[in-house]
């Protein structure tokens, strides 16, 4: 059995720790800024976040149920330090950013109906 040459099992240098701690300090910072990029670039696009309405609440359980994870959502947001609107602001954020990602990339991939055919003929028993 030969031994493993990878990275993973060498001991890091500080200089790697350092740069991994500066890293790990600095990313929350690039996260806001890539959100408030991608916060102007839907406006500029015109994407807006749709939120989902609730079903309707017809039933006495299904208006428990709503209750009961809204209740859930605010105790995570507590637990974690943030107010639960700054927690749902968040969560839109996520949202718009993913969609500004997705309109685009989704404007730059182009498959035609021969490529679509061979990945789905490669991909049966996934479908």
């Amino acid at each position: 059995m030969s031994t493993p040459s990878s990275s993973w099992c060498r001991t890091p240098s500080a200089e790697r720790i350092q740069a991994e701690t500066d890293d790990h300090l600095h990313k929350p910072a690039r996260d806001m800024i890539d959100q408030q990029l991608s916060a102007l670039q839907s406006k500029e696009l015109g994407i807006k976040l749709r939120c989902r309405s609730h079903p309707p609440a017809g039933t006495i359980s299904a208006s428990r149920t709503i209750l009961s994870r809204l209740r859930l959502w605010e105790k995570a947001a507590a637990s974690q330090g943030v107010s639960f609107e700054d927690f749902k602001q968040g969560i839109a954020n996520q949202c718009i950013t993913q969609q500004v990602v997705r309109d685009e990339v989704g404007r730059h991939i182009q498959m035609t109906q021969r490529r679509r055919l061979a990945y789905y003929n490669a991909h049966t028993k996934d479908f």
